[in-house]
């Protein structure tokens, strides 16, 4: 009951937090009739599964031998939402300050490299990074982050030379990232997630917002039906070319993604393929992480205890995937994803591949490692990009 923790934005705090800290010190001298129910406490990504769970009626998808279906309903039902065609309407470019507190130009050769920010799908902000002073049409390359609740897509994690943006655009591609719901410049959105979407999800959300951003990069430059806002000006995109890459969640959510929308020629999924039926560790939180936890498939949670009774698992993702182009990088010291759970998994998927006489197209890279996304793992991405 002594202990609370205060939320705020980023940034230097101003007079009304300052004196929030003297209230605190005055309830604890007993200097004041403040109580400690004055200092609510508010846990942006608190997700109480039980209360979820109870107002839920749709538990079964309605075609559990079609994996697809399965999938989806996992997902849940995508709402209709508000659409911002991707023009320069509210983008990160407008304020600087959001720019610096999230350090979207860290690690980037701005002498080499252009980023601009865009706007998106229900109003998402993103940036892309291409070659300064590039044309194209380039081939193109949707970033989806990790766990990286304070940073988003810009790395404030591990030791690397330069972003991953900006390398791959030095490399001559264009790059699109943004901040899923939870994180980086989208914390906060989701605390009322399961509020307002009580049948959708979280992996959900960011599939459809992965899709947003593929319609930015296909269907034209952003410009609003009445000319209100400008169109943004980037390079041409070639659009057999356009590949998803993700590290940890985003590794996860590519799968998911690719195996959606058929306009990807490709993913790379880095420490991101779990495996659903084997998630049973106590040490990692088991099923319960993805349920709960991290609040990305609630209706995970309807299997606990149960696992084997999962509708569909990673395999059958993976396999909506082929023939395209697919890179999974399974470190053996992983202690999120069991090395051998995962090349199980990819191994039961493989037929999908052979049958359609793409067999070469699946590769799988298990690496002595521990899980993470630097250097070495660029070159690994690239390496396997450059030979396709």
């Amino acid at each position: 009951d002594n202990l609370r923790t205060s939320w705020r934005w980023g940034d230097h705090h101003g007079a009304v937090s300052i004196e929030t800290y003297m209230d605190w010190f005055d309830l604890a001298f007993g200097r004041s009739k403040i109580s400690i129910d004055d200092f609510p406490e508010v846990f942006i990504n608190y997700f109480d599964w039980k209360a979820w769970n109870a107002t839920q009626t749709d538990r079964i998808p309605p075609n559990q031998q079609d994996k697809l279906v399965a999938i989806k309903w996992m997902l849940g039902t995508t709402p209709a939402t508000g659409i911002s065609p991707g023009g320069n309407y509210e983008t990160d470019d407008d304020w600087p300050y959001i720019l610096d507190l999230f350090q979207r130009d860290a690690h980037v050769d701005l002498t080499k490299v252009s980023r601009k920010g865009i706007n998106f799908g229900n109003y998402v902000w993103g940036d892309i990074y291409y070659p300064k002073g590039a044309v194209g049409p380039l081939p193109a390359i949707i970033f989806v982050h990790p766990w990286s609740y304070w940073h988003g897509f810009t790395q404030g994690y591990g030791t690397f030379s330069q972003s991953i943006c900006s390398f791959l655009a030095e490399q001559g591609f264009l790059v699109l990232a943004f901040d899923h719901v939870g994180f980086g410049m989208r914390l906060s959105d989701a605390r009322n997630f399961y509020k307002r979407y009580p049948t959708w999800s979280r992996m959900g959300k960011a599939v459809s917002d992965i899709m947003s951003s593929i319609d930015f990069l296909t269907m034209g430059d952003g410009h609003f039906p009445d000319g209100g806002y400008d169109p943004i000006s980037r390079p041409k995109i070639n659009q057999q070319k356009i590949y998803c890459l993700g590290y940890a969640f985003g590794g996860s959510a590519c799968l998911y993604a690719t195996a959606l929308d058929s306009r990807l020629a490709g993913v790379a999924s880095f420490s991101g393929l779990s495996p659903l039926r084997q998630d049973n560790h106590l040490s990692t939180g088991g099923l319960q992480r993805w349920y709960e936890w991290y609040a990305l498939l609630p209706r995970l949670g309807f299997y606990q205890s149960k696992q084997q009774e999962i509708p569909y698992d990673m395999e059958d993702v993976l396999s909506l995937i082929a023939p395209r182009q697919t890179l999974i990088v399974s470190p053996t010291r992983d202690r999120e994803n069991n090395i051998t759970y995962v090349t199980s998994c990819v191994n039961s998927a493989r037929p999908a591949w052979e049958k359609l006489n793409a067999a070469k197209n699946l590769t799988q890279i298990s690496l002595d490692e521990i899980n993470k996304f630097e250097d070495p793992e660029y070159q690994i991405f690239f390496g396997w990009l450059k030979n396709l």
